[in-house]
């Protein structure tokens, strides 16, 4: 992959890099290693081209291409080996492996009295923190064991085995079947429009509740909570939704179920919260678990926050939106792009020019509006997106391209659209997509659109066919509200803020 070595060092946190730097000052006085750390700042501080022909001359009088190319596969295990290092015993997952390592080593060394005190130490942690696939690894060297230390009761072993195969085979059908259903729920955008996607998540639950009379471990319990919240999404049933949340939350919180190895799923849980809440009518909580997000962001050393911190931000973005402060919520964007760790997220070029375009939009500043969506839909990512996720961003860009008055590219556009996406406007679940393509095409060629009868009853027709605003849904800008705020020509900002201080 080119520019690996460079996509590498920029997505080193200021942390990652001083432990690098530290890690190096073992071999401070071989020439080599200074070339390293040499080769390390160029790309990092002076951001030389890794591919820079000329930069070889600086390491190598010879010139040699080589040893140039040794130089730089060097530097990446280098600071592949001192990311592990840093991270080796931050998580249970890492202990357990470190301490399998070691038990390996000592076993090979025929010092088994040490391989066997390494392994309890594995052992006791991945029974505590439930990872029968790590256990089921475990109790196989237990029993290799038995060859070389009488004192083991290698039937123990066998029955401890049999029965944590059991266990991981449920956890591992689960685990297969909520993935499956969250890849589903992803390429959806969880839309609600998918009757088969619902009965299955049903069918799921009905499963997990019969597999979780016998196994009340936290890992089933929070796997539950994956399929019950999916459902609830699905079905649009946010009210219910919420409650599901603050309370699978507050139980989970009071039990103590979020320790380091569950922390992610407190993570998740509360990432679900802040999102849900401004679409249930309860936006005066939201700063609570804005915060409470933040903070368990910092807990345990930061760990999964890499992941998770985009949400966070997504959602400061969603408050600032609702409370009148677009510019602290275009200050906040423009901050995540100069994030490099945050690069490594996928789609993170598309939700931070998205999010900036529709804050233009507010604005009323069509031209930056246009500049920031036209840099998803000219990026080599745009067809990696879900056919939904296109569409509407295409059809935003169409909402865009009237306000900003280029009526003749809004009709290309609009062309273009139905080229595109022909076969999904003949499916029954794109009806809304279909009848607000319609309606655009009449602000495109028509001279006075509002006061034309066919087009003034599509948009009636339209309007009064449409669900209920819900603040951060899939439609970036409310087609209703937009069409409401053409009929009554006002500013769309004002009227979606009023919608949603009705709510």
């Amino acid at each position: 992959m080119r520019y690996y070595l460079t996509n590498l060092i920029s997505s080193l946190s200021k942390e990652e890099v001083r432990y690098f730097k530290i890690y190096n000052t073992r071999f401070k006085y071989l020439g080599e290693a200074k070339k390293v750390i040499q080769l390390f700042d160029l790309i990092r501080i002076k951001k030389v081209d890794e591919y820079d022909a000329s930069i070889i001359d600086q390491f190598y009088d010879s010139g040699s291409k080589n040893a140039f190319y040794r130089l730089k596969n060097r530097l990446v295990s280098d600071i592949e080996a001192s990311i592990v290092q840093m991270n080796q015993k931050n998580d249970e997952e890492s202990t357990i492996y470190y301490n399998l390592h070691l038990a390996k080593i000592f076993f090979h060394k025929s010092d088994y009295e040490k391989s066997l005190n390494y392994l309890e130490k594995a052992r006791k942690i991945a029974e505590k923190t439930n990872r029968y696939d790590l256990l089921n690894t475990i109790y196989s060297k237990y029993i290799k064991l038995t060859r070389y230390n009488s004192k083991l009761d290698i039937d123990k072993y066998i029955d401890l085995s049999k029965n944590n195969l059991e266990l991981l085979e449920i956890t591992t059908h689960n685990d297969l079947l909520i993935s499956k259903v969250n890849f589903k729920l992803r390429k959806s955008n969880f839309s609600g429009k998918n009757e088969l996607l619902s009965q299955m998540l049903d069918d799921i639950v009905n499963e997990l509740k019969m597999k979780s009379e016998f196994l009340k471990t936290p890992l089933l319990r929070f796997q539950m909570n994956h399929c019950v919240r999916g459902i609830l999404l699905e079905k649009k049933d946010f009210s219910t939704l919420i409650e599901y949340l603050t309370s699978s939350y507050k139980e989970f919180k009071n039990e103590k179920l979020f320790n380091q190895e569950f922390h992610e799923e407190k993570l998740i849980l509360l990432s679900w919260i802040v999102n849900t809440l401004p679409r249930s009518g309860n936006f005066n909580q939201i700063n609570i678990y804005i915060n409470e997000l933040q903070e368990a962001l910092t807990e345990f050393g930061g760990l999964h926050s890499a992941n998770y911190r985009w949400l966070y931000y997504q959602t400061k973005v969603i408050y600032y939106s609702f409370s009148r402060k677009i510019n602290e919520a275009i200050e906040l964007i423009k901050g995540i792009q100069e994030d490099n760790t945050l690069t490594v997220i996928p789609h993170y070029h598309i939700f931070t020019h998205f999010n900036l375009s529709v804050l233009y939009f507010y604005l009323k500043d069509y031209g930056a509006s246009l500049s920031a969506i036209s840099n998803i839909i000219l990026s080599s990512d745009f067809n990696k997106n879900a056919v939904n996720w296109q569409m509407a961003i295409s059809l935003v860009e169409i909402i865009l391209r009237i306000e900003n008055k280029d009526l003749i590219f809004a009709n290309n556009r609009c062309a273009e659209f139905s080229r595109r996406f022909k076969k999904q406007l003949k499916d029954e679940k794109y009806s809304r997509e279909r009848d607000f393509l319609r309606i655009l095409k009449g602000f495109t060629s028509l001279s006075n659109p509002i006061s034309n009868p066919k087009q003034l009853h599509k948009i009636s027709d339209f309007i009064e066919k449409s669900p209920q605003f819900e603040p951060g849904a899939n439609e970036a800008i409310n087609y209703k509200l937009w069409l409401i705020s053409k009929l009554e020509k006002r500013d769309y900002y004002e009227v979606m803020l009023e919608t949603f201080d009705g709510l």
